[in-house]
């Protein structure tokens, strides 16, 4: 059974630097806010789509529904996060999803452009370190008394 599904998304310098040329975005802060608020996923049971809305309704950290808080470095660089992982901030979904032996899961998610801005160039054209993960929190049967 699936009750929840969570995404993190994040861009962090690397070696205390990460540059972003030629893109629309002045900073890494930027880039993952127009990221999340131009993705949106599927959550794909077998062949059928159980579950869809845009990623920054589904957090775990990284982007605008979040904080934003200096670095441990003290070096000007921010942390942004978008909410935290815990049992009050995660969106459960309206009803369970069943998943049986030897169901294909798949979590698929979309990127669209903002304008004329192409978010998928933008997302390669960042030097630094990208984090794209999906979780799918719930439990298996056998693991039930």
């Amino acid at each position: 059974m699936c009750f929840a599904v969570r995404h993190e998304i994040q861009f962090y310098p690397v070696a205390g630097a990460a540059v972003i040329t030629g893109a629309a975005f002045a900073n890494q802060e930027e880039l993952s806010i127009w990221t999340l608020a131009s993705s949106t996923f599927s959550f794909k049971v077998s062949e059928k789509i159980e579950f869809e809305g845009p990623v920054t309704m589904t957090p775990a950290g990284g982007g605008p529904n979040g904080f934003v808080a200096q670095a441990a470095a003290n070096d000007g660089t921010s942390v942004l996060t978008n909410g935290v992982p815990d049992s009050g901030a995660i969106y459960v979904l309206p009803l369970p999803v069943a998943i049986t032996k030897r169901q294909g899961i798949q979590m698929i998610e979309k990127k669209f452009n903002i304008g004329t801005t192409n978010i998928v160039d933008a997302i390669n054209v960042f030097t630094g370190g990208k984090l794209f993960r999906a979780y799918i929190d719930g439990y298996n049967t056998r693991d039930v008394l």
